[in-house]
């Protein structure tokens, strides 16, 4: 299965960020299954769900990514059942297309560093050329059979120089094992016919968050969002990019306010 659920009440969906998986919101999820039903799904390639089925790699996008979603609402929240959405880095990104697919259904929006990749080439083109530069050589090391290399390349970029080298064993081969998955995150995230406007169509209360530690790519597609999205509460946070997986005391009782505080208690 690829998602978990527990608690009772108006339901929390939780996305996670690339090279991650669903429990990364463990904490997050014993804070808000007092008063609500919370999911955490697991996105395609990581944890328990599947990779890509083959014929979608070449032309995977955000669509294809919100039909496994779609699969776990089906089987956790009724059809008409409206629910607040949480997403981390890639996950902000599918968070944010699957609030604009179903805004009817969407209570309330909390978003930390969304990966909207497409975001870059309108705001600096430096940034730009640094983002295709970090890519081609991760997708380099994948193509060239050394995971490890294209994960710790990416780890190290995200969350500070040489961090990969310092995790456990297990965790590198962890890594390394879902890195596959990570260049379809970003070139779903990149696709050149998304633009940064579309956020502006966003209906639901946002509460965007972003990183003061965090590198300068992730922040200044944050705050370039924070411009566009409407009805947006944005917070910056005394941590990184990986904040809700390493700073979780720090931004869960934000995500948790927010939700709660658009919540409709029977």
């Amino acid at each position: 299965m690829g998602w978990l659920s527990a608690g009772k009440g108006e339901a929390v969906v939780m996305l996670h960020s690339s090279m991650s998986s669903k429990s990364q919101w463990g904490s997050l999820m014993e804070t808000l299954r007092r008063t609500h039903k919370v999911v955490a799904v697991d996105l395609y390639g990581y944890g328990e769900a599947p990779f890509v089925p083959r014929e979608k790699v070449d032309t995977f996008t955000l669509d294809d990514e919100l039909t496994l979603i779609q699969r776990a609402l089906s089987e956790n929240i009724d059809d008409d059942e409206p629910f607040h959405l949480v997403g981390h880095s890639y996950g902000g990104a599918v968070a944010m297309h699957l609030a604009l697919v179903m805004p009817e259904r969407i209570r309330s929006l909390s978003l930390y560093e969304p990966m909207a990749n497409h975001v870059v080439r309108e705001i600096d083109d430096g940034l730009y050329a640094t983002q295709k530069e970090l890519m081609g050589t991760v997708i380099d090391a994948i193509d060239g059979g050394d995971l490890k290399l294209g994960a710790s390349m990416f780890v190290d970029f995200f969350s500070g120089q040489g961090l990969f080298s310092h995790l456990p064993g297990e965790v590198q081969e962890m890594l390394a094992g879902c890195v596959k998955k990570m260049p379809l995150d970003y070139f779903a995230s990149a696709h050149q016919g998304l633009r940064m406007g579309r956020y502006g169509n966003l209906s639901a209360p946002t509460c965007l968050m972003a990183g003061r530690q965090s590198p300068d790519l992730t922040f200044k597609i944050s705050q370039a969002l924070s411009e566009v999205i409407p009805n947006v509460d944005y917070q910056l946070v005394d941590a990184g990019h990986m904040a809700p997986l390493t700073d979780g005391s720090k931004v869960n009782p934000i995500i948790a306010a927010h939700v709660r505080r658009h919540t409709c208690f029977h």
